[in-house]
């Protein structure tokens, strides 16, 4: 049985897909189960993952959205822990035994999450590089491509939101501050993110609402956690 299931959505990322699943290769991690959900893609996306024989769980599904994709992933998934990988993100690799062994030595922490670097990929052209602005190259990775988490922890959770087509991942997260579940933070860059002209954030620019629905969520729940404190 594989130790930790990679599950990464894929759509359209043709281009990235076999530099995003050698990084899962490179790790320096026994057992794993690498689940690539295609996400409908209608690029050469299938051929390259089809060239990678049996390195993957390839899965082909009609066009969902990432949210869904990774459902998907959790349903087939084998391991005992789950970690998420976009498919223009890169790994270090020693990523996942770094946070295996804080899993492993620490069982009260429930996921770890690590520094993440952003990166402009190389391709981009002068007039797309000139609408690109990194605030911050190197931030805390609360995110899906940086998190380790038991998978039992993750059904406690429940699926991501498939109606969330810009954030989704930090709506999930919200339900795990409800549920007071521990994290744990690398303060270590061990992925990096590639910033480039089909970002969700860029492609969903008129999603905005799905923001204002987790903010309004978050705020929501702060009010409640107040409520309990005051009484």
């Amino acid at each position: 049985m594989p130790i930790i299931s990679v599950i990464i959505p894929v759509y359209n990322l043709g281009h990235y897909i076999k530099d995003t699943i050698t990084s899962v290769l490179d790790q320096q991690c026994e057992k794993l189960e690498i689940i690539v959900v295609d996400d409908g893609s209608h690029d050469d996306t299938a051929a390259i993952l089809g060239s990678l024989g049996n390195a993957i769980n390839y899965i082909k599904q009609d066009h969902k959205g990432a949210a869904a994709a990774r459902n998907t992933g959790v349903i087939q998934s084998k391991g005992e822990f789950l970690a998420f990988l976009d498919a223009d993100d890169l790994w270090l690799p020693n990523k996942l035994t770094k946070q295996l062994n804080i899993m492993n030595s620490e069982p009260s922490v429930d996921m770890v999450f690590t520094l993440i670097e952003q990166f402009i990929s190389p391709e981009l052209n002068t007039d797309h590089l000139q609408t690109v602005n990194i605030k911050n190259k190197i931030t805390p990775g609360y995110c899906a491509s940086t998190m380790l988490i038991r998978k039992k922890t993750f059904l406690k959770v429940g699926n991501f939101n498939t109606e969330i087509k810009v954030g989704e991942f930090i709506a999930w997260f919200l339900k795990t501050k409800k549920l007071s579940l521990e994290t744990s933070l690398i303060e270590e860059i061990l992925v990096k993110r590639r910033i480039h002209q089909q970002n969700t954030s860029s492609v969903h620019k008129n999603s905005r609402k799905d923001y204002l629905y987790l903010l309004n969520d978050f705020i929501q729940h702060k009010k409640n956690q107040q409520k309990i404190t005051t009484e």
